[in-house]
């Protein structure tokens, strides 16, 4: 059993370095995961500790299809998961009863498109680096107590393996994200600088950022205080170039506070943002961000 372990360890430890991007990389440990254990369903969650929210970054469940990535983030406190992230230890259930017992969470998103199957068992062991709880991987399947001690103790070893590889390669991810800003705003200054009309300038600035943000979904807009209307300078929503005509503000907008708004879900949007202008479609998450200058 023992040389069977030290292989799979191997086993996964090359996968782990054969890349640094983070979506490969852990798409290509739970693939591993998967197959070393030869289990129904494989997980891996990371936590987003500013925002107290869980990302499902990578689920396959041969019972709902394959892959899975459709689930959105949910608050930490809810489910199972949260109990291995909250408390940093491993978790090993045996039946489906147990895991409602301890506050199984079935997201509405699989229960709305999946096929209404249920794990009678459940693994679930923390991913840790430099002492902190990252996420955690788990195991489901179909069998009950299909998980023992020695899954859980192998689980364990390789998840300590995770936790440094992971977090290396986000702060790759992060350095890289910080050099394409550093260039962004380089070529920005450079644009900028030549004699160009206020629409060239302003069409430079959104085709940058939606290169930099990777987003197909964004929009300048110009703020009328004679008219009080907001103008749709660059808009673009999946991927399109849309062209609006000009709204007035909702009341309390960021045209009168001058305060950053940001949002998570669609219902949180419509609050603190207003509703979606007629012609686009409301988001599940956004950011709007002030441009300010002589305190206007």
């Amino acid at each position: 059993q023992r040389t069977a372990e030290l292989a799979i360890l191997n086993s996964v430890s090359e996968a782990m370095v054969k890349t640094l991007d983070v979506k490969p990389l852990i798409t290509l440990i739970g693939d591993k995961v998967r197959e070393v254990f030869n289990s129904d369903s494989a997980i891996i969650m990371l936590l987003d500790r500013r925002m107290n929210l869980i990302h499902v970054v990578y689920e396959y469940d041969r019972n709902e299809g394959g892959y899975i990535d459709y689930v959105e983030p949910f608050p930490l406190g809810t489910g199972v998961s949260s109990k291995v992230i909250s408390t940093g230890k491993p978790l090993l259930l045996g039946t489906l009863e147990e895991e409602i017992a301890n506050g199984a969470y079935f997201p509405p998103e699989i229960i709305e498109k999946g096929a209404g199957f249920y794990s009678q068992s459940w693994l679930g062991v923390p991913i840790v680096s430099n002492e902190q709880v990252l996420g955690l991987v788990a195991l489901a399947d179909a069998k009950p107590h299909a998980y023992n001690e020695s899954h859980l103790n192998l689980m364990q070893t390789l998840s300590a393996n995770m936790g440094m590889v992971i977090e290396n390669a986000r702060l790759f991810e992060m350095e890289q994200q910080r050099v394409s800003e550093l260039q962004l705003i380089t070529s920005l200054q450079q644009k900028l600088a030549s004699k160009l009309a206020f629409k060239e300038m302003v069409d430079i600035v959104g085709d940058s950022l939606r290169e930099v943000f990777k987003t197909p979904n964004i929009a300048i807009k110009w703020y009328e205080e004679k008219t009080n209307l907001v103008h749709y300078l660059y808009v673009y929503e999946h991927g399109k170039r849309l062209d609006l005509p000009p709204q007035s503000p909702p009341p309390g907008s960021i045209y009168k506070t001058k305060k950053m708004v940001i949002w998570h879900t669609e219902n949180e949007g419509s609050k603190v943002a207003g509703k979606p202008v007629p012609g686009t479609d409301s988001s599940k998450s956004g950011l709007n961000i002030p441009i300010i200058s002589n305190d206007r």
